[in-house]
């Protein structure tokens, strides 16, 4: 669910005189609420709106209801070819079965549910001679493949998706979408409808870098407010400092279908505070916090923060002070745990009621830790390993328990029976 400023985090850092502490030249004024000028919207938008809560798609998991999914591989080295596997884990009946499976030479790149079925997001990628490109250093043709697929019986369909690759990183109840980009900055984010496969653009502001999730019918995205249109980082990189050293981060709720922002935070640049988006929950956004170590060349989490009346105030102080690790979990659509990983425990925050867990875990034989969080407030958590015919490596092993429990240091699992493949 962790959505990084990566972009910002590493210019901070990479630019001269980016110092913590450092007050950054103010760019001009920016109004609470703004309306983008360059392309105007239509008097009444034919856009469509949100269906549904905005929830991440995910690389390895998507969950309706009681079933989550998950995505398990092999690989042949000598043919090129990968099988993946859809499992699905039913936590009413604590039972594994396969859903699907598909060989090919393309790459995986995304996995969505919805009660009616699931979509796979798998990239082809062949060079000239129509072999799978296998590093980054060859170029090649890239289709993009939209696998719909029914997990009762494992029949798929096979649909080609316009603008290759396509790597969709979000869903709601009735498509998916997927970031587009232009250069450094993201230009517009594409809607593919579930049921008719149509895909649509919406537009986002200018120099957009980041588009963090939604609440209600808005987007939440961070924009870089510049005294002038930003040069190309690419091709012109002091032109691009110097100016990066003048601008701000702006986070902004956006409504594609009028172009209106309304601005909720601004941040310098370059001053050493960068945040990474963590989550939502009943509107309000939350962000884990980083500031630049004293020899400039690390950020470290210092805080878990929600932002409100502009302002970010720190709900939560990690534990550790030798390089905090932080994940998101969420429940419904929301985020309900963020989940700080110490050398052999964890500590839960529980946005639910502001307190923070240390639930029991068995670091050396990986138990104990949190894996879903179901709609009936259980958890679904490992419980050591096992082989399986459907994977590589060894997978972990998964019980559930009652949330409540599980948060004061219970035990009392009930495993699920995994898939073995045999």
């Amino acid at each position: 669910m962790n959505k990084l400023l990566p972009f910002a985090l590493a210019l901070a850092l990479a630019l001269p005189g980016c110092a913590a502490g450092d007050t950054a030249p103010q760019p001009p004024e920016t109004p609470t609420t703004t309306t983008e000028t360059a392309a105007e919207a239509p008097a009444e938008s034919t856009l469509p709106g949100l269906t549904g809560r905005l929830r991440q798609t995910s690389y390895d998991t998507a969950a309706v209801g009681q079933t989550f999914y998950g995505m398990m591989s092999t690989y042949d080295e000598e043919t090129l070819t990968s099988v993946y596997t859809i499992i699905a884990t039913d936590t009413t009946a604590n039972t594994q079965q396969k859903a699907a499976e598909l060989e090919t030479q393309g790459y995986y790149t995304s996995l969505a549910a919805w009660q009616d079925g699931l979509e796979l997001y798998i990239d082809d990628w062949l060079d000239e001679n129509g072999q799978p490109v296998t590093n980054s250093y060859q170029n090649g043709d890239i289709t993009s493949w939209r696998y719909k697929i029914d997990p009762a019986t494992g029949q798929m369909e096979r649909l080609e998706v316009e603008g290759a690759p396509y790597s969709p990183q979000w869903q709601d109840d009735a498509a998916v979408y997927a970031e587009r980009s232009v250069g450094q900055w993201i230009e517009c984010i594409n809607r593919l409808d579930h049921a008719t496969g149509q895909q649509v653009d919406l537009p986002l502001p200018s120099q957009t870098q980041n588009v963090y999730d939604a609440i209600g019918q808005r987007w939440l995205i961070g924009r870089i407010i510049s005294p002038g249109p930003m040069p190309d980082y690419t091709t012109d990189r002091d032109a691009f400092f110097a100016m990066w050293q003048n601008s701000q981060l702006e986070i902004d709720l956006y409504d594609p279908a009028t172009r209106a922002c309304e601005k909720l935070f601004e941040t310098p640049c370059c001053d050493g505070e960068k945040w990474m988006y963590s989550g939502q929950r009943d509107g309000v956004p939350y962000f884990i916090h980083y500031t630049a170590t004293e020899d400039q060349s690390y950020t470290m989490a210092v805080g878990l923060d929600k932002l409100e009346n502009g302002t970010m105030t720190t709900v939560y102080t990690p534990q550790s002070d030798q390089w905090p690790e932080f994940e998101s979990y969420g429940q419904d659509g929301e985020e309900r745990w963020v989940v700080e990983y110490l050398r052999d425990s964890i500590a839960i925050y529980d946005l639910a009621d502001g307190q923070t867990y240390t639930p029991t875990v068995d670091h050396d034989n990986y138990i104990g830790y949190p894996i879903q969080l179901l709609p009936d407030d259980r958890v679904v958590v490992t419980n050591g390993w096992y082989e399986t015919t459907a994977a590589t490596d060894r997978q972990p092993a998964l019980v559930t328990i009652d949330m409540t429990a599980y948060l004061n240091g219970s035990t009392d699992y009930t495993p699920i029976e995994m898939y073995t493949g045999k």
